[in-house]
């Protein structure tokens, strides 16, 4: 293997040795091209989708609706902050952190990012004019 031996240590450690990955790939009914790594997205298509979330409706909802050709983005920090803290106690049985800097992730983690529910844009490409509009909504964290 072309990794470093001790790269290869970590990733047997995470039952990752000898990854595969497959990459799927296909046009639905409705003529969208789906690219997938699961097997079952042919069944899972439409199914839980961004679109039918409420919180997501109504960030969008609140930053207007468009008649051009549009694009929004939208970040939900919740899955974030969890996927952060997770690699966090990974890295600290690691030793890839030190244990002084868990009151720096505590602070900008846990008490920062976590307030910020989410982030919503809307920019607009009409008239060979690009506008944009965006907000953050932002929520108390309650101590543990």
């Amino acid at each position: 293997s072309a990794l470093p031996e001790e790269v290869q240590t970590q990733i047997a450690m995470f039952g990752l040795q000898d990854p595969k990955l497959e990459l799927y790939y296909g046009v639905t009914g409705d003529d969208v091209f789906v690219v997938s790594f699961g097997p079952d997205f042919a069944t899972n298509y439409g199914k839980n989708t961004l679109a039918d979330d409420g919180e997501f409706k109504a960030a969008v909802g609140k930053v207007g609706g468009t008649d051009g050709n549009y694009a929004v983005s939208y970040i939900a920090t919740e899955p974030l902050v969890g996927l952060i803290n997770d690699w966090i106690k990974v890295a600290e049985k690691t030793g890839m952190m030190p244990a002084s800097a868990k009151a720096d992730v505590d602070l900008y983690v846990n008490r920062f990012m976590a307030t910020i529910k989410y982030l919503v844009s809307v920019n607009e490409y009409k008239d060979e004019v690009v506008t944009g509009t965006g907000f953050m909504k932002i929520e108390e964290v309650k101590a543990e």
